[in-house]
């Protein structure tokens, strides 16, 4: 099988690389593994130079189409992560899955066609380093799990992350997540200190 293309479109100045392969690996962070390995990556993670350069890439459709099957989406820098998943059946009736994580933005729509702007990369979710006032961008990346059929895989049997599709860098100047991430912190800081609301009263009900 030709590998597909990475679905990440960068400048031509840029590269991606693998920060976390697929399978068992030491990170504490990770969870056990399908055959009972103590920690165990679902898919492998990839930047685009540093958090700054990596965080407001375009995540594209490296399909001929995609169809995206869940969207998982809380505010762009909730804890728990923002992603999606699609599906590509190929001429043979393999169907592929992907499962991008750590998403700062989702697009719309559910049908892509090969180069389509799906999402763009962020640092939702578990990331390391984490986010914070100092550097809100801290740890961005794009985790890609893929599976062939129902089979987890290792991404890097499929994809070919030298061969990233070519597009213009992400405008963070416009990127407001990194500042709503920043504000959240504030307003979650100075909750105990600020005038609690009072729930209305309720009025009284007549004895039965």
């Amino acid at each position: 099988m030709q590998p597909f293309r990475v679905p990440i479109s960068i400048p031509d100045t840029q590269r991606v690389t693998l920060t976390q392969p697929f399978g068992p690996v030491s990170n504490p962070l990770e969870p056990e593994g399908p055959n009972g390995e103590p920690h165990f990556h679902y898919g492998i993670d990839l930047v685009c130079g540093d958090d700054h350069h990596t965080y407001g890439v375009a995540i594209v459709c490296p399909f001929p189409s995609i169809t995206i099957t869940e969207k998982t989406w809380e505010g762009a820098m909730n804890p728990t992560g923002n992603g999606i998943v699609g599906v590509y059946t190929d001429a043979e009736g393999v169907v592929h899955k992907i499962v991008l994580w750590h998403c700062s933005k989702i697009n719309d729509a559910i049908e892509y066609k090969e180069g389509d702007v799906m999402a763009y990369i962020g640092n939702a979710g578990l990331v390391f380093p984490a986010p914070s006032l100092r550097d809100p961008y801290a740890g961005a990346h794009l985790h890609l799990g893929y599976y062939r059929g129902d089979i987890l895989t290792d991404p890097l049997t499929a994809f070919d992350i030298t061969n990233p599709y070519r597009g213009p860098a992400p405008t963070q100047a416009l990127e407001m997540p990194p500042a709503q991430w920043v504000v959240a912190k504030i307003e979650a800081f100075m909750a105990p200190f600020l005038p609690q609301a009072t729930p209305p009263a309720q009025p009284n009900q007549p004895t039965p």
